[in-house]
């Protein structure tokens, strides 16, 4: 399960994607969640085991202060 979770009240949300590579080198988005003016935090699943590398990218949606995060994890085959 991922999450994305806003925690400051700033009026600004966060978003997530998740994207996939295949054995190919291919590189698709898979989905995209946001958060932002409610409580708690937006969550998705997704069955990882099925490509070869994943990266989450996460960035804060605040205009031209915007800061990126890619975690990235590559499956053994």
């Amino acid at each position: 399960m991922f999450s994305v979770c806003d925690t400051s009240a700033d009026g600004y949300g966060v978003s997530g994607s998740l994207w996939g590579s295949n054995s190919a080198g291919i590189t698709s988005r898979l989905w995209t969640i946001d958060d932002g003016g409610d409580s708690g935090c937006d969550k998705k699943g997704e069955n990882i085991g099925q490509l070869s590398s994943y990266q989450m990218e996460v960035w804060w949606q605040m205009p031209r202060a915007w800061r990126r995060i890619r975690i990235s994890r590559r499956l053994a085959s």
